[in-house]
């Protein structure tokens, strides 16, 4: 199935900046006007959602590549001798500690 513009639905969110974009599925490419679209929106609203989207890191580089070029980080420090030296171009943000950060101690 191609993904046309006329599928894609976006609705400005009830902040001052924002609008989520549905109707899309950010795994596949994605065909000329359906970019053109969402640039325009980006420019609009400024900050887009899209949600409910299972992409791996590969699948997430190429969406983000739409809208221009992914910021290569300058520094990076390895957490072991088996990281590599290049600083990732995905990094992992969270509001929550992760399992294996997360200590808990007990008296």
């Amino acid at each position: 199935m191609t993904l046309t513009a006329t599928q894609i639905q976006i609705t400005p969110t009830q902040a001052p900046l924002g609008a989520v974009v549905t109707g899309i599925d950010a795994s596949v490419a994605a065909q000329p006007e359906v970019i053109l679209q969402l640039k325009q929106a980006w420019r609009d609203y400024h900050v887009l959602i899209f949600k409910n989207q299972q992409l791996t890191d590969d699948q997430l580089l190429a969406f983000a590549n739409y809208f221009g070029h992914i910021l290569q980080q300058p520094a990076y420090i390895r957490k072991g001798e088996t990281e590599p030296y290049l600083p990732p171009l995905v990094l992992t943000l969270a509001n929550a500690a992760s399992e294996e950060s997360s200590v808990s101690t007990s008296r």
